[in-house]
């Protein structure tokens, strides 16, 4: 308003005549015309007839110049610009569909100039014209950079970039081969099994790990953990498949229910037994442990059966093959055969020097050792526990998971699932369906108390009443080829079992 009638041109007094129709139209001080309601911009209106003495007949067109900024594909907000008219200079930005205020032509042949700011934040003339007797639409294209360099030759010779990707844990599936992970990863077969200490590529196991795009330490190289906030010993031990009497003795840790964030924890898989004994937990404690286990896992299974799929891409960017990240087959066989491995050729007095598969799952006996402790359901659910599936109750009998709604009973042998026999007495024996055996076609079981141990043994072997398989309720069958095909004899020797299995001499509790 100062600027179309300043003060001193006869009796302007823009501040009040500006407030007047503010008041009249109910406007705020910052609202722009192109803004107003259809009603308040008549009351304006009528305000500045009644104010100017509009007579009927003698109005008259404006016209203008309207900009829109834009650097090439959407309009600028919120862009500075000074627009100069005649011998003057105004302050204006765009607002948010980078328009700026319409420019009146007031006197045709009027220069009008529009600069905005360079990468530098200087203001450099962009737009300059005669204010025309008719409108003008005009686009200003804002470039803030520009780029120049010099072509270089095509094809090139390159030197190859070091291998920056993240390394990252495989867990071997039913059927896998060297070969097939490999090509999925956009990896070398060879490098890969050098890298995860694989002397025959041939040679693969379901629930094996491998590290891709990394190098696998030696089994028994402790690591460092820190701890986080909400870390417990018994979370940590269960993720990094080790035992909380291993962590406290490792560490010195005389208060097993007391840790610090940001404390730094050796963490060792060696099968050394602990020194001293330590405090455990209370068991109104170990009771809360079971309770957020079970709900944890409850709340997440069925989602996680539905499973997720990762595209990964190859070096030059194009798609490899599609790898499955979540929904592992029988997620806890990891565990199952991470055990079996960490205690091939131990029988469970030394397994119990470093864990008690019974205190792992809240049970109250003492040691997995002696004819009055059978450690087969315990050892099961453990591997269910590590994976974040329920357990049955009583987790130490292997009859618990028949009636438990955590499981159901399935009509054929899967990799993972339970096999179950009992006793009329009501004793009896469960184990992991592994795979067949190629030489006698009977199906290989991997569990714990089998003599004594964890280890393969064929189903012939096991001289009792059968009842059935079963998985976790929650657990997808529906898609799950026929067995795996392997030699147990092989099996034995390369998880360094000792003797090959013999089907007459097989002792469960």
């Amino acid at each position: 308003m100062k600027d179309y009638a300043p003060f001193g041109h006869g009796n302007n007094n823009p501040v009040e005549y500006a407030a007047r129709i503010r008041k009249a139209a109910n406007l705020s001080e910052t609202i722009k015309i192109e803004e107003i309601p259809d009603a308040q911009f008549e009351i304006m209106i009528n305000t500045i007839e009644s104010q100017e003495g509009y007579i009927a007949g003698e109005e008259g067109w404006i016209q203008t110049t309207t900009v829109t900024v834009t650097d090439g594909s959407r309009p600028i907000p919120n862009e500075p610009a000074q627009v100069k008219l005649g011998n003057k200079t105004y302050e204006m930005e765009t607002d948010s569909f980078g328009r700026l205020p319409l420019i009146a032509h007031d006197e045709p042949g009027k220069q009008i100039s529009i600069s905005t700011k360079n990468a530098t934040g200087e203001y450099q003339k962009v737009y300059q014209a005669e204010m025309a007797e008719s409108s003008k639409l005009i686009l200003l294209v804002k470039n803030f950079i520009q780029f120049s360099a010099n072509a270089r030759v095509h094809d090139p010779k390159i030197t190859p970039l070091p291998d920056i990707r993240k390394p990252q844990k495989y867990v071997i599936q039913p059927k896998d081969t060297l070969s097939k992970i490999a090509k999925s990863f956009n990896v070398d077969m060879n490098d890969l099994a050098k890298k995860n200490n694989i002397a025959d590529i041939n040679k693969i196991y379901p629930g094996e790990t491998l590290i891709i795009y990394g190098e696998k330490q030696p089994e028994n190289k402790p690591e460092q953990y820190t701890v986080k906030k909400g870390d417990s010993l018994y979370k940590i031990a269960r993720e990094k498949g080790t035992s909380i009497e291993k962590i406290a003795q490792d560490n010195n840790i005389s208060d097993i229910n007391r840790l610090d964030i940001g404390q730094i924890l050796v963490i060792s898989s060696s099968s050394a037994p602990a020194k001293a004994p330590v405090k455990t937990e209370s068991k109104k404690q170990e009771d809360n442990n079971e309770d957020n286990n079970k709900e944890k896992s409850q709340a997440n299974k069925k989602n996680e059966s539905k499973g997720k799929d990762i595209n990964l891409k190859s070096e030059n960017n194009n798609p490899a093959n599609t790898v499955p990240i979540d929904q592992k087959r029988a997620p806890w066989m990891e565990y199952a055969i991470n055990e079996a491995k960490k205690w091939a050729g131990k029988d469970e007095t030394i397994i119990n020097e470093t864990i008690n598969y019974h205190k792992e799952v809240n049970v109250g006996l003492k040691t997995i050792v002696g004819d009055n402790n059978p450690w087969c359901a315990s050892f099961v659910n453990y591997c269910f526990q590590c994976a974040d599936y329920p357990i049955s109750s009583p987790p130490s009998r292997a009859s618990s998971f028949i009636d438990n709604s955590n499981f159901k009973k399935i009509d054929r042998p899967v990799y993972g699932c339970l096999i179950i026999w009992e006793k009329p007495s009501g004793s009896g024996h469960v184990g992991f369906i592994y795979g067949k055996d190629k030489v006698s076609n009977d199906m290989i079981i991997l569990g714990g108390n089998q003599n004594d141990s964890i280890n393969f043994r064929l189903k012939s072997s096991f001289k009792m009443p059968f009842k059935g398989y079963y998985a976790p309720d929650t657990y997808d069958i529906s898609k799950e080829p026929d067995l795996s095909i392997m030699e147990i004899d092989e099996l034995i020797r390369d998880f360094n079992m000792g003797n090959v299995q013999d089907s007459n001499n097989i002792r469960t509790r």
